[in-house]
């Protein structure tokens, strides 16, 4: 017996009862120093919630253009939360992240960190090298994950050092950079901070708020009833120690083929889609755990008005994020690019032109460089060197089956001398030219060389026959005249070409009313054949 033992215990502090919430209400209570971004600051405080669940961690990647608010979303979501649970980092090389963490386990020979439901925030990370390290932590492989890195050594050259992380934490990842490889993509949700003028316009009458008088502001903020209401139930959810919260077989069944019909093509990355929009549900529930139904282990489960919560949720940003692309440049893609591209495609100058005209500010061309590589990485666009300048690059719908013309030649028709419009086709990884004959409608020259394609624009026929007679490869034509000995073995393979009609490339007795050329890329000859 001890001193202890007579003392009165400290009874635990009561659980609170809470009304239900729903997204409306998370987003409505945000809004007080969050303007917009309804959907963003909903997501991002579910991720966080579900954070203190056993295994079903989420991922979040605030992508965007500077002064958007992409590090100001995490860090007032995480308000919300225990001091304790959140880990601010500024800037962090690979190696420095796991030399400044953690502790020496000498007796091991191991360095430990334990990241077990930490909300980890990387703030203003020019790259993601970093995340390219934590690649099985982010995918939820192993819960206890052993890496190596190098280390100088004491003396000369480099030594081996272990590090063993525990856990899986929640990670959100900021950054101006929408370089982003694939992998990292996939695990994360991608997220962008809306730029309208609306959301400047409050954002700037709540800083004159805050900037005025800041004690005044703090003040007002720490008294807010809803907001105290809303720490307290991340308190409560936090004491509760919910392990996990499960789905009934019905609404899983019923999440499932909600999720297929709206995949009806479904993608390796979609087996990582699918669990993130099974978070989002099981965070609503653990939202309101007190009015779900309890099981045994300290587990609860979800029921419909999650499943139909989180499905509107996710589909919001769900378009851009299986694209493989930030909604910042999803949305651009959708309203600047798409809408606008022309059959011959668009250059930089163009979609510089077309984003002032539309958002009325100014996009560098630093940026767009990237953003034009991060729509052609995801498929949507295919880049092209111009046809007249190989300095300049062209961009043209890759989801398009049409032909492309990039060069057109003016074209009067003179009916005295009978003179017939020339179409080349360009396409193979060779880069032939395959010319066809206005009058045939069929091949009659295939050639390397660009020049021939830039003189030779149209054909005279006459009453003595054609200028191309003698070196014509349609031998059908009534006025073919070429010996196909003189050609050799060459003629077997002109053989392979000269009965492609213009429906092989896509091409109708229309493309072939005036000289132009066409230029086909690899795949458009792959899907004709």
């Amino acid at each position: 017996m001890s001193l202890s033992d007579f003392m009165p215990k400290t009874p635990e502090p009561e659980a609170k009862e809470f009304t239900e919430l729903k997204v409306e209400d998370i987003t409505r209570i945000l809004s007080k120093t969050i303007k917009h971004d309804e959907v963003n600051k909903a997501i991002t405080f579910l991720c966080y919630l579900l954070n203190y669940t056993s295994e079903d961690q989420l991922n979040l990647a605030f992508i965007a253009e500077s002064s958007t608010g992409k590090s100001y979303i995490p860090l007032e979501v995480s308000q919300f939360f225990p001091e304790e649970d959140i880990v601010l980092v500024g800037y962090a090389t690979p190696s420095s992240f796991f030399h400044d963490m953690g502790l020496e386990d000498k007796e091991r020979g191991i360095k430990t960190i334990n990241l077990h439901q930490k909300i980890l925030i990387f703030l203003d990370q020019p790259h993601d090298v970093l995340l390219q390290r934590l690649r099985p932590l982010l995918s939820h492989d192993r819960k206890t994950i052993l890496i190596k890195i190098t280390d100088k050594a004491e003396g000369r050259g480099f030594s081996t050092r272990n590090i063993e992380i525990i856990g899986f934490p929640t990670t959100v990842f900021c950054s101006a950079n929408p370089a982003m490889d694939t992998q990292e993509q996939t695990r994360q949700l991608l997220l962008s901070p809306e730029a309208s003028e609306e959301k400047i316009l409050e954002a700037i009458g709540l800083m004159s708020e805050k900037l005025s008088d800041r004690e005044k502001y703090r003040l007002e903020i720490q008294q807010d009833l809803e907001r105290r209401m809303l720490s307290e139930r991340v308190v409560e959810v936090q004491r509760a120690h919910i392990t996990q919260i499960l789905i009934q077989t019905d609404d899983m069944n019923y999440l499932k083929e909600r999720f297929l019909k709206s995949h009806p093509r479904l993608l390796p990355r979609h087996q990582r889609d699918f669990p993130r929009l099974v978070g989002l549900i099981k965070s609503l529930a653990l939202l309101n755990f007190q009015n779900r139904q309890k099981t045994e282990w300290h587990r609860i489960i979800a029921n419909r008005m999650d499943v139909e919560e989180g499905l509107k949720l996710y589909s919001m940003v769900s378009d851009a994020n299986e694209t493989g692309l930030t909604p910042e440049i999803y949305e651009m893609w959708k309203k600047v690019i798409k809408p606008n591209m022309k059959k011959q495609g668009l250059l930089k100058k163009e979609i510089h032109a077309l984003y002032l005209k539309i958002y009325k500010k100014v996009l560098n061309s630093k940026r767009l460089d990237m953003i034009l590589n991060a729509i052609v990485s995801s498929g949507l666009l295919r880049e092209e060197t111009d046809f007249n300048d190989a300095r300049l690059k062209r961009y043209y719908d890759a989801q398009e089956t049409h032909t492309i013309d990039v060069m057109t030649f003016k074209y009067e028709p003179d009916l005295d001398s009978k003179r017939f419009p020339i179409v080349w086709v360009h396409f193979g990884r060779k880069k032939y030219f395959i010319g066809y004959c206005g009058y045939r409608k069929l091949p009659f020259c295939l050639t390397f060389n660009m020049i021939n394609v830039l003189i030779f624009q149209q054909l005279l026929i006459d009453k003595t026959g054609c200028e191309e007679e003698t070196r014509c490869i349609n031998i059908e034509c009534p006025f073919n005249r070429t010996d196909v000995k003189k050609w050799g073995k060459k003629w077997k393979i002109l053989e392979t070409f000269r009965n492609l009609k213009p429906e092989f490339f896509g091409l109708s007795e229309d493309d072939l009313k005036e000289p132009k050329v066409i230029y086909l890329t690899v795949e458009r000859k792959r899907r004709n054949k």
